[in-house]
């Protein structure tokens, strides 16, 4: 093998998460994952879903993630259905975890979901799963 016979192949990191086939995954993208997601739901709230898919987390502040999700889930989706989707990706989504973990530390109502330090300590990761199932 020569140098001429190499091509080289760029993929974005934001790709793989929309077409998981791009790296050799045979699991479905985030797209596939919406819409199967909205189609398994009551039929009367399928349009609300439509309306308000919201990109949440650090990866979708990758360049153009917003605009090829909405370009694959118009592949997707029948054309006269496609007309209801919006997709929402706010600014501020890239701190949702943490936003989103700072209003649950704030409920004083699941203070006792908790796990101390010390209760920790005392029995390790099993305190977490017996206490979360």
């Amino acid at each position: 093998m020569s140098i001429e016979d190499v091509t080289p192949v760029v993929i974005d990191s934001g790709s793989s998460s929309i077409k998981p086939s791009l790296v050799g995954k045979t699991s479905d993208g985030v797209p596939e994952l919406v819409w199967k997601s909205i189609i398994k739901t009551q039929p009367d709230i399928e349009e609300a879903l439509l309306g308000n898919i919201c990109l949440t987390g650090g990866n979708t502040m990758l360049t153009g993630f917003k605009e090829r999700m909405e370009h694959e889930l118009a592949a997707l989706i029948p054309p006269l259905v496609f007309n209801q989707i919006s997709v929402i990706a706010k600014d501020n989504r890239k701190f949702a975890a943490f936003i989103g973990g700072s209003v649950l530390s704030s409920l004083t109502n699941r203070w006792s979901h908790w796990t101390t330090r010390q209760e920790y300590g005392e029995s390790g990761a099993s305190v977490v799963h017996d206490r979360s199932l």
